[in-house]
C-alpha cells in the first residue's frame, strides 16, 4: 500500500465530496496515521501499565475516540503540528517520553501527546492512534467527506 494507492482504497462515498473540495481549490493531502502503544490495548495483561513502553489508559490518556471511518473524518489543523511547541522531535516524536517515563510521572514526559486526540478505528486494526507519523493532528467528526 503506498501513498499513492491512497485513492484506491478511500471510501466511494467520499469521492463526491472529495471532488467537489479540489474544484472549490482546496487541496487534499493523505496522512498515514501513527499507531501508539496504549494501555486499553493490552487489557489484562501486566504490561498495560508498564511506562516504559505503554501510555496508560489514565488520567489524561484514558479517553480514546472511537472512529468509524464510514461515517466520520479525521481532520487536522493545517500547519500547525502541537509536538512543535515542545522541544525538537527526531522522526519518531511520538516515542520522545518513554526514556522519561515513570509510573509516578508519565504525563510530563508525554506532555507532547496531551493536544493529540487518542483515537481508534473501529472498522480497522482496532488499535490506537496519535495524530499522523509526522505530528499532524487527527480531530474526529462526525460525517463522511471533507471536514
Amino acid at each position: 500500500f503506498t501513498e499513492q494507492d491512497i485513492l484506491l482504497a478511500t471510501r466511494p462515498s467520499s469521492l463526491v465530496a472529495m471532488g467537489a473540495a479540489l474544484d472549490q481549490g482546496y487541496v487534499l493531502a493523505p496522512h498515514r496515521l501513527q499507531p501508539i502503544p496504549h494501555g486499553s490495548d493490552f487489557k489484562g495483561l501486566e504490561v498495560a501499565n508498564d511506562t516504559a513502553c505503554i501510555i496508560p489508559a489514565a488520567g489524561p490518556f484514558e479517553h480514546v475516540y472511537d472512529v468509524d471511518s464510514n461515517k466520520m473524518s479525521c481532520c487536522d489543523a493545517g500547519r500547525f503540528k502541537p509536538m512543535t511547541i515542545f522541544e525538537p522531535y527526531d522522526n519518531f516524536w511520538w516515542q520522545s517520553g518513554f526514556p522519561k517515563a515513570s509510573p509516578d510521572d508519565y504525563v510530563t514526559a508525554h506532555k507532547h501527546l496531551l493536544l493529540y486526540p487518542l483515537i481508534r478505528l473501529t472498522n480497522g486494526t482496532n488499535v490506537v492512534f496519535v495524530g499522523s507519523e509526522h505530528g499532524k493532528l487527527c480531530h474526529p467528526h462526525f460525517g463522511a467527506g471533507v471536514c
